[in-house]
């Protein structure tokens, strides 16, 4: 059976390419001051990152600031101490990476202290599930 065709049909345009939405820089210097008071507060500051980054496409700091983070950790990791420290290992910081992490493994106030953030200085509303 022969398909007929009676008119032409432009094709849709297609969709912008969405980008990953970006943080404000005002997040990166509110970042440091918090690390430079005090540097334990690099684990709940990378696993905010890496929650946003990783389950719902929001850089909340800039690339070069989780990268140098990462570093700091790795070089300070027998000092740093926090209640999620066991969530991050050496490997992790030598990949800079938190990818194998999911979404139910990160704690309940990391992932809403991230929702937060987000909410109040990007505008953005993301809903969790608490695990």
């Amino acid at each position: 059976m022969a398909i007929v065709i009676k008119r032409r049909v432009k094709a849709p345009k297609p969709q912008p390419v969405v980008s990953r939405k970006q943080a404000p820089e005002h997040l990166d210097s509110m970042c440091l001051g918090v690390l430079g008071q005090s540097p334990d507060a690099a684990i709940p500051w990378w696993l905010m990152a890496s929650y946003l980054y990783y389950h719902h496409d929001v850089s909340l700091l800039s690339d070069g600031l989780y990268d140098m983070i990462a570093k700091a950790m790795l070089e300070a990791w027998p000092e740093l101490e926090h209640d999620h420290k066991h969530l991050i290992t050496v490997d992790d910081l030598k990949a800079g990476t938190l990818y194998r992490l999911t979404a139910k493994d990160y704690p309940n106030r990391t992932k809403a202290a991230a929702v937060g953030l987000v909410d109040s200085n990007m505008g953005l509303s993301i809903k969790y599930i608490p695990s």
